[in-house]
């Protein structure tokens, strides 16, 4: 009601190592914040790698930059979550090192950026693909500062 909207990256501009957080409610647990991710491989242009601590019922969950508090991305596709433990008879989390494992994949926000910004507008999103040089333009006040 009261808030301002999240201001998104509109630029390719994302870099390795930056710190990263996610906001969801993975594997049905209630709302889980991991907030030290990193990113690993920012290179492609339309998504980026990073170590996040997610789990399956994330995807579509914000990533933000730890720092500036900007949505760098939507979390989409994830590492194993579970093993089976069997002298337990039970599954456990995996538990990773920060680069021990492939990491989690994270379309970048620049890309749906005019759909954010056409739905602030319009309150619709139309089934058209945005046009590329619209990326740039600021989205309402939710733009990379």
């Amino acid at each position: 009601s009261n808030h301002a909207p999240v201001r998104v990256n509109t630029q390719n501009n994302l870099v390795e190592d930056s710190i990263v957080a996610v906001i969801g409610h993975p594997s049905v647990l209630p709302t889980k914040i991991a907030d030290n991710g990193i990113v690993r491989d920012s290179s492609h242009p339309d998504y980026f790698m990073a170590s996040t601590d997610t789990y399956s019922g994330n995807s579509g969950s914000g990533v933000f930059n730890s720092v500036t508090g900007v949505l760098e991305g939507i979390l989409v596709e994830g590492d194993t979550d579970f093993f089976f433990d069997r002298a337990d008879r039970c599954y456990r989390s995996r538990v990773c090192n920060t680069d021990s494992c492939a990491g989690e994949k994270i379309t970048k926000a620049y890309l749906v950026a005019p759909l954010i910004r056409e739905y602030m507008e319009r309150g619709t999103i139309s089934t058209q693909a945005p046009a590329a040089s619209s990326t740039n333009q600021p989205i309402a006040e939710a733009q990379n500062p």
